[in-house]
C-alpha cells in the first residue's frame, strides 16, 4: 500500500506542472516516473492510474490494444 500511495504521489506531483499531459501506463512508468520499464513496473502503475480514474482524479480513454490513455479531466488545467 505504501508503494502505491509513493507512486500515486509522484504522478500528482508530475501532473501539478503539466495539466495537458496525457500518457500511457508503460508511458506514465518510463517517461514520469522515470522506472525500468518492466511489465511488473507497468501493471503496478497502471493500478495506481486505475484508481485515480475511479476517483475522477484522472479521465481513462481506451485505445485500441485495448491500452488506456490517462490524463487530467477537463476543466482541471487551471
Amino acid at each position: 500500500m505504501k508503494h502505491a500511495e509513493d507512486l500515486r504521489g509522484r504522478i500528482l506531483a508530475y501532473l501539478r506542472t503539466r495539466k495537458r499531459a496525457a500518457e500511457t501506463a508503460e508511458g506514465v512508468n518510463n517517461i514520469w516516473l522515470e522506472r525500468p520499464s518492466t511489465l511488473e513496473h507497468i501493471a503496478e502503475v497502471e493500478d495506481v492510474l486505475d484508481d485515480m480514474a475511479s476517483e475522477g482524479l484522472l479521465v481513462k480513454h481506451v485505445l485500441p490494444g485495448p491500452v488506456g490513455l490517462y490524463c487530467v479531466p477537463d476543466g482541471d488545467d487551471e
